[in-house]
């Protein structure tokens, strides 16, 4: 049996990026051949990507029944431009039941998503409002904030 060696492998997006899906995982594949022995050894590992982080930030005082806005960011750490960007709040006893959109359009490399959505809580208490983020090339892009409503 030949001694372990550990190799580098630099996965570059130009190369990944056309076939990622929404669960963000790389599958990647290894085989060597020793053609000294005829023999090969084959290696499996499966990278999870990770996501960007999102920032949530709140705008007025969390009142029933008066306006308030989320800022929202995310920043674009790919090389390429996203397309068809847009950030989705909803929460209950936040957003009326339903959820609220913006569209946000392109975003650059390298660049910052920005997006302002106002909302009026309805109902008192400890809620949370979730964020969703969507583009072509990054969906489902999910973080929340806890919001204290008062009276």
């Amino acid at each position: 049996m030949s001694p372990e060696r550990r190799l580098s492998l630099k996965l570059e997006y130009k190369r990944y990026g056309t076939v990622i899906t929404s669960d963000m995982l790389i599958q990647v594949m290894v085989i060597t051949i020793d053609k000294q022995n005829i023999d090969f050894v084959k290696a499996e590992k499966i990278i999870v990507l990770d996501e960007p982080d999102m920032g949530i930030e709140l705008v007025g005082e969390a009142r029933v029944n008066q306006p308030m806005t989320a800022e929202l960011t995310l920043l674009n750490c790919l090389p390429k431009p996203l397309l068809n960007c847009s950030f989705t709040i909803e929460g209950i006893g936040l957003t009326d039941g339903k959820p609220i959109t913006v569209k946000v359009g392109t975003v650059g490399a390298k660049q910052e998503a920005k997006a302002s959505i106002d909302f009026k809580p309805t109902i008192t208490g400890s809620n949370v409002l979730l964020v969703n983020f969507d583009s072509d090339k990054l969906k489902n892009i999910k973080s929340f904030i806890y919001v204290a409503v008062k009276e």
